[in-house]
This record gives structure tokens, sequence and C-alpha cells, in this order.
């Protein structure tokens, strides 16, 4: 439906920007809009120049039975350019969207009559730049690489809503994932709770991976080692995740302030860190938050030549994603597993130096 090369349009999706967006002709960015509702699932038809549709495109099913969703009118503004009161009026009486749900996309803003206008309709939204670029980047992160197998589309209406500043709590919130298992997640969930717990920090362990190896640990526990909580708001959260990008590896993500990603010294476990380090993110997009990943961390470590050539890929991964490596490296330990609070493994120490290096790290970035 254009002649707009796709690479530039790819390119585009896989960096979107305002700035970028704004150097589209006004017909461009229709058929930009048009590309990114295609990658949601959608089935996109140009009718701008049908006489009473009122919109610039059209949504409807890929696969039969065709269905129409509604419509979208699309308005390359430059930011100082708000859309106004008018151009609502008319998305609302476009045949086109007629008992359907009309989105008007733009890459300026609207103003104050435009949004109360809106409001009073249950079948208009509203996406500003901001959310635009938020909706794309989720998609990055959500669709199949080829959309045209989706069965079901991924809306945008979620993006069409104002996302709260979020108020300042005192409980810091950690998810430690890794989209490969056996790299020690459960295990770093155990000892960070412990340790912060064993310096005076009241800590919740949530566990989100169906395995429930986190849940068998504790509840196995002496019933004199579990402490009775006071109903006292938490100092920490930490979120141990399954061995997967599922819904509850999203969700953890979703709720959280800051991600750590344990790594394995094996070529295996870079496919699950390059993975998770993408699904930040797309979360972000989602929920309007900005979680910080911390970096990686190598366990499994054994000090050997080949210990030491992974940690220089594993080093390269996390750069080319823009984040970090840490330098502690936690030590290969049968006994591992087994720890009960009690100090008898070489891992001890290491942990304890990763705990203060996150606290280092978190306590610069938090606000």
């Amino acid at each position: 439906m254009t002649n707009t090369p796709d690479s530039q349009f790819d390119q585009l999706f896989k960096q979107p920007s305002i700035e970028a967006m704004l150097q589209l002709s006004s017909k461009k960015f229709e058929h930009f809009v048009a590309f990114v509702l295609q990658q949601a699932g959608y089935g996109v038809r140009d009718v701008a120049a049908k006489f009473l549709r009122g919109v610039d495109l059209e949504l409807q099913s890929r696969h039969p039975p065709q269905q129409r969703f509604g419509g979208i009118e699309a308005k390359r503004y430059d930011p100082s350019h708000l859309v106004g009161l008018k151009a609502v009026q008319k998305l609302m009486g476009a045949p086109a969207i007629r008992g359907r749900t009309g989105y008007l996309i733009t890459t300026s803003d609207f103003t104050l009559p435009a949004n109360q206008m809106a409001a009073t309709s249950k079948n208009i939204r509203l996406l500003n730049g901001v959310s635009f670029v938020r909706y794309i980047t989720y998609l990055k992160g959500s669709a199949y690489t080829d959309a045209a197998v989706l069965n079901t589309v991924i809306p945008p209406d979620g993006f069409a809503v104002a996302v709260p500043n979020a108020k300042a709590s005192h409980t810091k919130i950690l998810t430690i994932a890794n989209n490969k298992g056996g790299v020690g997640k459960t295990i770093t969930a155990r000892y960070f709770a412990s340790i912060l717990a064993a310096r005076g920090e009241t800590v919740l362990l949530v566990d989100m991976d169906p395995q429930a190896n986190l849940s068998e640990y504790i509840f196995n526990l002496r019933a004199e080692r579990i402490a009775e909580e006071h109903l006292r708001q938490f100092d920490w959260i930490i979120f141990d995740t399954p061995p997967a990008v599922s819904l509850f590896t999203r969700s953890a993500l979703a709720a959280s302030q800051f991600v750590l990603l344990p790594v394995g010294a094996r070529f295996s476990s870079i496919s699950g860190s390059e993975t998770l380090l993408t699904q930040v993110p797309t979360m972000n997009a989602l929920t309007g938050s900005a979680a910080k990943v911390i970096g990686g961390f190598i366990t499994h470590w054994g000090d050997d030549r080949d210990s030491n050539d992974m940690a220089a890929v594993i080093q390269g991964v996390f750069t080319q994603n823009g984040s970090q490596l840490l330098q502690t490296k936690i030590p290969f330990d049968v006994s591992i597993k087994r720890r009960t609070g009690r100090r008898k493994s070489q891992a001890d120490a290491a942990y304890d130096s990763l705990v203060d290096e996150v606290l280092g790290y978190v306590n610069s970035h938090y606000v």
C-alpha cells in the first residue's frame, strides 16, 4: 500500500522516536502507522481517498471470517501543533467506525478540549507521540517475527491511557531473571533474602516459577526459622522467575524497579540473557515505568581459561545491550544448594560481595 521501502519502516520500528517520525511526510507517516498495526496482527486498508470514510486507515482481521475492527486517523504534527477538538469530532462522526473503535494517532499531543471530547465516547482512543512510541516498543517484544501468523491482534487501547506518576515507595522491588534454566536464579533469590534479612531488612520472597523450588525450600525450613511478619511495609520484594519469558516473568518485570541476571559461565546462557534483556524495555513500554537492569553476574565460575574466555563473551553481550557485567563471580560449589543459613560454602562470601555490589547500584539509582 506504499512505495516506501520496508527497510526504512523496519529501522523506524526497531528504533522508534518522535523525531524520526517527523522526518516522514504526512502520507508516509500514515503508511508507517499502517505498518505498525500490521506488526500488531491487523489487516490494514488505506481508505483516505474513499468518499465519506472519515478515516485514513481501516483495521480488519487478516483471516476469514473477515471482521472490521475500526479505523485510524493519523496526524503527523510538529510538537507545537496540538491536535484539536475538530479532529476528534470528525473521527467520532466517521461512518467507518460506527459501532467500532476509532484511533487518532499523532506525533504531537492533544488539546484539553480534544481529550475531554474523546472521554465522552467509549469508542475513541487518542494516542499522542509518546504513547505511540511506547506501543511500538511493546510490540517489538510481544509480536511474532512474522506478524502475518498472528491469530489475535495486539490493540493499542491500553496505550491511549495516561500513565500516572508512581509515588515513591520505601520498598525496593527486584526481579531475578534469565530465559535460561539452571543459572542460579532461585539460589540467588534465597541468598539475597537471607543476607538482607541478616542485615536487618524485611524481605518478601515471591516465587513466580511454577516449579516452586523456592517455595519448597522455604516451607521445608524448621518452623522456628520462619519469622512472623508484623504487617509492616517490606524493605525488599524479590521475585524468583521461571526459565522462560512467560506471563509470570513479564508480570514480575512489569512490577519491578530493578532487574538482575545470573548468567552461567557457558554459551548456552547467552541467548537466554539476550532474550531477557529485550523484555525489560518491552514491559517498561507497557507500564510506562522504567525498571533498571542492574546487570548480569556470572555463576558456576571455575576461574580457569575457559571461564575467563566466557566472561569476555558475556561482557560483550551485556555491553551491546546497554548494560553491564558485575564484578562479582559466584564459584561453582556442589554444596550451594544445601545452604540453610549457616556459612558453610565458599559461595557465601561471593554472594555477600554481590549483595554489596547490587546495593551500591540500587542506592545510587533509587528515587
